[in-house]
Order: C-alpha cells, then sequence, then structure tokens
C-alpha cells in the first residue's frame, strides 16, 4: 500500500514567479531527498523591486540568498520531478501556495499523473511549521531557519504522532481460488485517504489511487470494447496505468501496467471488479 510523500520548498519570488532555492522530499517514510539550487539569471539581472523583495525574504524570513545553491536551476524540473514521482502516491505539502509552486516545478509529462494534496485540509490540528517540535530532525546547513530538509522531518514526525486509524480493510477474492484479489482499505485522519491495491500471491501488487480507481471505473465500458476490438486503440491511459489487451492461448486478456508492476486478468475477474467499485 502507498505510503504517503511528503514535501516542502522554499525560495523567492521574482516577477511574481517563485523561484526555488531549497527543496526536501521524504518518500515512504525512509528515502530523503535533498536540493539546494543556484540563481537561474544573475542578481544584476533583478529589477530593484525584485532585489528589495529577495532581500526582505533572505533577512527575515529563510535566510536563502539569490546567491546560494550548488545544483544548477536548470536541473530544478527534472530532480524534482524524479523525487517526487511514484506510481500513485499522494503528495502532501503545506499550504495552498507551495502546492500551486510544487505542481508548476514539475515536467508536463509527469504532472498529471501525481495527486498533490494540501496538508491544511486533512490535518486541521496541525499548527505553522515554525511551532512543530524539532526533535528527530536534521537541517542542511546551508542556512539558519525555514529549512525544506526540517520541515518535511517535521511533517512526518507529526503524522506519525497523529497518524491515520484504520477504519476499514476488506479483501475481494477475484477468482475462485482467491489467486488475485482486490484490497480495499479506508484511513481516517489526519490524514484521510483510502487504499486501493489488485495483487496476486505471487507477490505483485498494484497500488492505486482513488482518483486512478474511479478513472478505471469510468473507462470500464471502452476497456470491453477493446476486449471485443471495438475501440479505436489498441490502449487506455488511466493516471499512471496503462490499460491494454492481449492474447494468450487464445484467451483475451486485460493487462495493467504501471512502471513497475503489471497485472493481467480475464474478462471475467475484471468484470468482479465492477462489483466491487
Amino acid at each position: 500500500m502507498p505510503v504517503p510523500t511528503f514535501v516542502d520548498l522554499q525560495g523567492l519570488i521574482v516577477n511574481k514567479k517563485f523561484i526555488v532555492k531549497d527543496v526536501a522530499v521524504l518518500k515512504q517514510g525512509t528515502v530523503l531527498t535533498h536540493h539546494n539550487f543556484t540563481n537561474p539569471v544573475p542578481w544584476k539581472f533583478l529589477t530593484r523591486s525584485d532585489r528589495s523583495c529577495a532581500s526582505w525574504l533572505s533577512a527575515y524570513h529563510h535566510g536563502l540568498r539569490w546567491e546560494d545553491g550548488m545544483v544548477p536551476y536548470s536541473e530544478a524540473k527534472r530532480l524534482i520531478t524524479a523525487d517526487v514521482f511514484e506510481d500513485d502516491a499522494i503528495v502532501y505539502v503545506k499550504g495552498r501556495e507551495k502546492r500551486t509552486w510544487l505542481w508548476n516545478l514539475l515536467l508536463d509529462d509527469e504532472r498529471e499523473r501525481m495527486h498533490i494534496e494540501i496538508l491544511d485540509a486533512v490535518c486541521e490540528d496541525m499548527k505553522s511549521l515554525a511551532t512543530l517540535d524539532v526533535a528527530n530532525t536534521i537541517r542542511c546547513g546551508q542556512h539558519i531557519k525555514i529549512c525544506a530538509l526540517q520541515n518535511v522531518c517535521k511533517i512526518y514526525n507529526w503524522c506519525m504522532e497523529h497518524r491515520a486509524v484504520r477504519l476499514l480493510s476488506i479483501r475481494y477474492d477475484l477468482t475462485a481460488t482467491g489467486y488475485k484479489y482486490l484490497e480495499i482499505v479506508i484511513n481516517v485522519g489526519p490524514p484521510s485517504y483510502v487504499e486501493i491495491a489488485l495483487g496476486d500471491h505471487r507477490g505483485h501488487e498494484l497500488s492505486l489511487s482513488l482518483e486512478t480507481w474511479k478513472g478505471l471505473y469510468e473507462q470500464r465500458c471502452d476497456i470491453y470494447k477493446m476486449l471485443r476490438n471495438e475501440y479505436k486503440d489498441n490502449f487506455i491511459s488511466v493516471g499512471p496505468l496503462t490499460v491494454r489487451v492481449w492474447t494468450l492461448n487464445d484467451a483475451r486478456l486485460v493487462r495493467l501496467d504501471s512502471s513497475s508492476v503489471r497485472i493481467t486478468m480475464t474478462e471475467t475477474t475484471l468484470r468482479l471488479t465492477d462489483v466491487s467499485m
């Protein structure tokens, strides 16, 4: 089942555009990445107003200076997208503005496949990042305060202390032998979320977000058409999944492909998932 991904980013505002300087990503509770980016243009090219805004943020907010950073700014989108992306993972940031900033920093091809949520909407009891406990956190050392690396540690620790309660966990056998199954888990927050998985007893498990599950349900008629060779294409994209039909020993099978897992099923098995939907 997917574990939420937590992201924090800090930067400067230039010409009404967010320039990321400091970003940290924590995936699966153990995979931590962090980058400090250089500036996209020299300081001398900034307007007086932009210099004033950048200087204020540096002096009174996070301490990041325009000339700070080690990773070329041209690499920002590629690295952030690679760090954040995971099939059907839920990505959390604190603050609506940061959600917009992160969305704009993702590569166009991957952006639509990610689900970015605002922590404030699901964790109403969470206070401001500045007031969260700093115990068991680390700082990047590039600046004194408001560190993205420390912030994701704070967020993760808070969520673990106030972790969601599993309200429901149910598994449906999709075959007579129980070889393939559908599992649905409902967690009541903060944060609240639904976990869905299609799997088999060889250890293959395809984790799906609620949005992707809804997408599969909405596309089910087209999938059945594809099984009967009545669909215009030979594949259907649903979020991070690609749905294809292939033939094995004269049997028509539906194949669900993610970047790391492949699940196949007969039309009969697929129709059983319809009942669960």
